[in-house]
């Protein structure tokens, strides 16, 4: 008999699993397997980390991963000046454990957890600091210090740019850091919210062709 289930929290009339009960579920259906996170990206300077969370079979072979981005000074987030390092770690298990196929629910992979800190997020305009260097993802469990960073500038309105164009850009971008200073860089963009939508759905494109890099060198 099934001791765990799948719980889960209403979030605007769709249901979407914790990441504890993932977890609990998990560590019932598959003992001989373990979750392993390292940080690709881990700036303590400047509060900002990237988590990949790794799950393996009982031979030791990859069968699913995830990655999570938090940063310390995050407006309306008290949890996050001591713990974005750990709230990181939790977002990437969860989104691990949903590509195992563990509480989608037919709602996609996020979990309540990462579906709730993504709505706060908008409501505060909440951008994370911008960094000058290059992130070297090649090196997925390498931790990557990173020294030189600068706030975000507010646009003036000879620089703002239309959607189509922002797009444009965002396309041939091909890390977060640079995506990120791209929006960054348009805080004063009547359009920002639209510009925002944007960028996130090609951050997940990012984001996912590392995954899928990451997975073939595994």
């Amino acid at each position: 008999m099934e001791k765990t289930k799948i719980q889960t929290i209403d979030i605007k009339g769709k249901k979407y699993a914790t990441v504890d009960s993932r977890v609990e579920f998990f560590r019932e259906k598959f003992p001989t397997y373990s979750i392993e996170t390292s940080y690709p990206f881990l700036d303590m300077e400047h509060g900002v980390c990237v988590c990949r969370a790794v799950v393996k079979d009982d031979t030791g072979k990859i069968v699913a991963d995830g990655f999570a981005h938090e940063w310390q000074n995050k407006p309306g987030s008290m949890v996050n000046k001591t713990s974005y390092i750990e709230n990181a770690q939790t977002s990437a298990v969860g989104r691990a454990l949903g590509f195992m196929g563990i509480g989608i629910n037919g709602v996609g992979i996020a979990t309540a957890d990462e579906v709730q800190t993504a709505i706060t997020h908008q409501e505060n305009n909440d951008l994370p600091p911008v960094i000058d260097d290059e992130i070297p993802f090649s090196e997925p469990d390498s931790v990557v210090v990173v020294k030189n960073a600068k706030t975000p500038k507010e646009a003036t309105p000879d620089e703002w740019l239309t959607a189509n164009a922002f797009r444009g850009i965002a396309e041939r971008t091909t890390s977060v850091a640079e995506l990120q200073k791209l929006l960054n860089g348009q805080r004063g963009n009547p359009h920002l919210q639209e510009l925002a939508e944007i960028a996130s759905a090609r951050k997940i494109e990012i984001l996912q062709d590392i995954e899928t890099q990451a997975n073939m060198e595994a």
